[in-house]
């Protein structure tokens, strides 16, 4: 389209530096027999037919500007309906991708939570099985006490085996209750 309006625009150029040579006589056409102006007042007179042809020239070429600028603005209007489309499509893309990467976090948010509720189930475990042989140590010691039946020097050390004892039932007890939980 730039081409042609180019061609246009030297042809309209063309056509007005002949007539402007042909009316100031340096052309010279056989069959047109015209008189060379004599003075700048007939020369005037003379290229009143240039100026209705060059206007309606310039207004041919701008009718053609404002159809070009039109047929532009369609092309452009649609490119970005086009882009606006692509536009649509990606975000759309972009939320089937972060609905999948969420899905998978809360996956991996339960699995860490179910994992850290197995380790938590295992420390009470151990937890357990270390109280429950302190306590089986504590009734042994205990046992070897009482058949002694020394409670002079080892009266002191009855009374904290008792007591550690308590502690370890209680701590069992503790572990139970936090146990039930987890069922």
């Amino acid at each position: 389209m730039r081409l042609l309006i180019a061609i246009i625009a030297l042809f309209v150029i063309g056509i007005w530096v002949f007539l402007a040579y042909f009316l100031m006589g340096e052309i010279n056409i056989p069959h047109i027999s015209l008189a060379l102006p004599k003075s700048t007042e007939s020369f005037s007179n003379s290229t009143t037919f240039l100026t209705g042809l060059l206007s309606s020239f310039s207004v041919i070429l701008g009718l053609i500007a404002v159809l070009l600028q039109g047929k532009e603005l369609k092309e452009s209007t649609s490119a970005q309906r086009a882009q606006a489309t692509a536009l649509e499509k990606q975000s759309e893309s972009q939320q089937k991708v972060l609905a999948s990467q969420l899905d998978r976090s809360e996956a991996m948010v339960k699995q860490l939570e179910q994992q850290a509720t197995a380790n938590r189930i295992l420390i009470l475990q151990a937890k357990q099985q270390y109280d429950s042989s302190e306590v089986s140590r504590m009734d042994s010691i205990l046992n070897q006490l009482k058949v002694k039946d020394i409670k002079t020097t080892n009266n002191l050390l009855f009374e904290n085996c008792v007591a550690k004892k308590k502690v370890h039932i209680k701590s069992l007890k503790d572990i139970q209750n936090e146990m039930d939980k987890f069922q």
